[in-house]
């Protein structure tokens, strides 16, 4: 059976990308600013300790955006197309 998405819901999808690079960056950036602080200076740890608020902010701006353009794509050439096939829940286990 074929599906297509149709439309992407701006706000929910841009949140969620949005909070999926912050905890990416964050599991970088905690260890990174750790030794940057024990080793080097406090402004550079301060910086990287900030990337991943960065990060949350312009990944939303940025999926947002491309949200926004995806819909008005979609409305008038269709939405991303896949098939789904059923599966039996025994098969699965």
């Amino acid at each position: 059976m074929k599906k297509q998405v149709s439309k992407i819901s701006i706000h929910q999808s841009s949140k969620v990308i949005a909070i999926l690079y912050f905890i990416l960056s964050a599991i970088v950036a905690i260890p990174l600013g750790i030794y940057i602080l024990l080793f080097h200076e406090v402004a550079g740890a301060l910086c990287v300790f900030l990337a991943p608020f960065i990060y949350l902010i312009f990944f939303y701006i940025l999926f947002a955006i491309f949200s926004w353009l995806y819909n008005l794509v979609a409305s008038s050439f269709g939405g991303l197309e896949f098939t789904v096939t059923d599966i039996d829940e025994k098969e699965t286990e």
